[in-house]
């Protein structure tokens, strides 16, 4: 690959955490990478900062336009300001990298958008399919024939079973799991160790095992209803 300068878009602890896994990816496989650097960070919409030293800091995102050879990641967690993110580079023409912790694994048959990340131990395996700005926050499994759409985050240890299907923007905390066949709509946000039997709308806040929707986030009342 022709050599690029990659910058990460946020400034916080996750940008800091991807400008490590950049480092590793590039260090272990040297060849592919070859000319490939780190261009700095971008501070998104006046965010604080907490990049503890680390730089450079290439400005805000007012004054950051990419150069043709840029490609970015985004660093930030939220499913909202990644969405944000990635639209607005993208409509400039600018292209995502996915980031992949080297011991992460991607099988050949899964179909993968760009502005991906897949932390140490994830894997993305047979004919899954991930759509654009994920975050797979460490040792996350997306299983077989399993959809997962845009902008979403999975914490640590999360799985995605068999022909499940996740849409767009939805928080999953660490250690949730969404059975085989079950379906989730867009922007949820399931609370850490819940389990989701057979799925659920859009806007809820979801919690427990089984995972009943607790709330509408919308502030309507919650109907309690198994997912």
């Amino acid at each position: 690959m022709t050599g690029r300068r990659v910058v990460i878009v946020g400034n916080g602890g996750a940008a800091r955490e991807c400008r490590w896994a950049l480092d590793l990816m590039l260090r272990a496989d040297a060849r592919r990478w070859r000319g490939w650097r780190f261009g700095g960070f971008v501070a998104w919409r006046g965010h604080p900062g907490n990049l503890k030293g680390e730089g450079p800091l290439l400005g805000t995102d007012e004054e950051y336009r990419p150069n043709p050879g840029d490609v970015l990641v985004i660093g930030v967690g939220a499913p909202s300001l990644r969405r944000a993110i990635y639209e607005a580079y993208g409509a400039m023409g600018a292209p995502f990298l996915n980031l992949v912790h080297p011991r992460a694994e991607i099988c050949p048959s899964a179909r993968i958008g760009e502005g991906n990340i897949f932390g140490r131990d994830s894997a993305v395996l047979n004919d899954a399919k991930v759509g654009n700005g994920n975050y797979c926050n460490g040792a996350v499994a997306i299983a077989h024939d399993a959809e997962v759409g845009d902008c979403n985050l999975f914490g640590p240890y999360g799985l995605v079973l068999g022909g499940a299907r996740v849409g767009s923007g939805n928080a999953f905390g660490p250690r949730c799991t969404v059975l085989d066949g079950a379906r989730v709509g867009d922007g949820n946000v399931v609370a850490p160790g819940s389990v989701i039997y057979k799925g659920c709308g859009s806007g809820c806040r979801v919690a427990g095992d089984p995972a009943v929707r607790l709330a509408r986030l919308d502030g309507m009342s919650p109907r309690g209803e198994e997912g």
